[in-house]
């Protein structure tokens, strides 16, 4: 302390980044990390690894779904077909399914991964950014019809749908995600006029459509990927325009870009303590959060001809 002679604990829970991926305990002297349910400390016994089944990425490429298993490092294609491009795509773990929807159809369709057994919800409109609640097997999904555009929820349970939110006609929805654990969604809302630089707002709301809160916005910015950390109620977006990604909390608070400079990044996901995006470039990268914050490094995992 300031008198010269006396020491005072350093709180190693309080750095930024932090020391453990996910829980933290200060001592007298020192500190010690721990898990949430589900996850299990690493041989460094600071980060977290999941104690479920092995990690894979699932995305699309024109009109085909894909898996990389990371653990295997083998990429499989899950279902392809003669139809038109894929426009939105989420993924259930627990119920292992999969929806998507493909352009210019009024269709989301459900497929299981073990049975290859489809669903369908039909005449809903042209469902664009789609998000998987695996708590209440509802599907949100954001649809731009001859009479407006609006944030929706269908149920596979009963085959009904209703309208949640409006959204103004001279602006679309980039991006759509569903928190089924704090019972949350995040979205955003993008304009781009012909002579000017794009603009956004990020939003949270209830899942019944309520509660709608703006987040963050910018005046020269187009948010291309969403993700969250449900654990530390974060979330983490991708500012194409401005080739970063971001975090903020969920009360839009602290905002932080974690990496810049970085080649037209999209279709963020978080997982243990990574983060996986895509970019123009052809690749899916990683970073692990602990050890990157204010570096401008990401690991190239693979690359895509496709």
């Amino acid at each position: 302390m300031g008198d010269g002679h006396t020491c005072k604990d350093i709180n190693e829970c309080d750095q930024d980044p932090p020391i453990c991926s996910q829980l933290c305990q200060n001592t007298e002297g020192g500190f010690t990390c721990d898990c949430y349910e589900g996850f299990s400390l690493r041989g460094d016994k600071q980060s977290c690894k999941s104690t479920g089944k092995p990690m894979a990425l699932i995305y699309t490429i024109d009109n085909q779904i894909r898996e990389i298993a990371q653990k295997e490092n083998s990429l499989k294609v899950l279902y392809a077909e003669e139809m038109p491009k894929i426009t939105g795509l989420d993924v259930s773990n627990k119920n292992n399914y999969v929806v998507f929807a493909v352009e210019n159809s009024p269709t989301i369709q459900r497929i299981d991964l073990q049975s290859m057994r489809r669903d369908y919800i039909e005449h809903i409109g042209y469902p664009r950014e789609i998000a998987y609640d695996w708590a209440t097997d509802n599907i949100y999904y954001y649809s731009e019809e001859a009479d407006g555009k609006s944030i929706n929820l269908c149920s596979f349970s009963d085959m009904a749908c209703a309208k949640l939110i409006d959204v103004d006609v001279h602006r679309h929805v980039s991006e759509l995600v569903v928190d089924s654990v704090n019972r949350v969604m995040f979205y955003s809302v993008t304009s781009w006029w012909v002579f000017n630089s794009p603009t956004y707002v990020l939003y949270k709301a209830d899942l019944d459509g309520t509660a709608i809160t703006e987040l963050v916005k910018s005046s020269n910015g187009f948010i291309s990927g969403l993700t969250y950390d449900m654990n530390k109620n974060l979330v983490y977006y991708a500012d194409q325009h401005q080739g970063e990604i971001i975090r903020i909390t969920y009360e839009g608070k602290q905002q932080t870009a974690l990496f810049t400079n970085l080649t037209h990044p999209f279709s963020l996901r978080f997982f243990e303590d990574h983060l996986y995006f895509s970019s123009s470039n052809g690749f899916i990268s990683k970073c692990q959060l602990v050890s990157c914050l204010g570096f401008r490094w990401f690991g190239e995992i693979f690359h895509f001809s496709a």
